[in-house]
């Protein structure tokens, strides 16, 4: 942004005739138009986080129903796992909410922490199908 601050101050003052009011449109028509293309890309990073949430809501679903056939020895850590893995499904909701709510200057901080959390919950899936399904 500050770059683009310079460019626009070189260019006023290559052009004598441009005023502070125009440099000063201008600079806000730049803000502007960096803000909106921010709230696009929150948008979209929205998109593909709920999309994962209801992907992976729906493998959970998928093992809490198959718990039954698993060996009575194995049930009870299934149920654990399964148990582990809702928790897991809680947190990455709670990310995308907060994440829906949030200002332009606090979206970069939370994608990181949107990012984490989707990555440990499909690597918890993986892991417990293996471990599920193993037999």
């Amino acid at each position: 942004m500050c770059s683009m601050l310079q460019v626009i101050a070189c260019s006023a003052q290559e052009n004598e005739t441009t005023t502070k009011e125009e440099v000063k449109e201008e600079v806000n028509e730049t803000v502007e138009t960096v803000k909106a293309y921010t709230i696009e890309e929150k948008d979209e990073l929205l998109e593909q986080f709920e999309a994962k949430r209801d992907q992976t809501k729906t493998q959970i679903d998928e093992m809490r129903m198959k718990l039954d056939s698993i060996k009575k020895n194995n049930m009870q850590a299934a149920k654990e796992k399964v148990n582990d893995l809702e928790r897991r499904q809680e947190k990455f909701e709670k990310k995308i909410e907060e994440l829906q709510t949030s200002s332009e200057e606090a979206y970069n901080n939370l994608k990181a922490g949107i990012d984490s959390a989707m990555t440990e919950l499909e690597k918890a899936i993986e892991k417990a199908n293996k471990e599920f399904y193993k037999d």
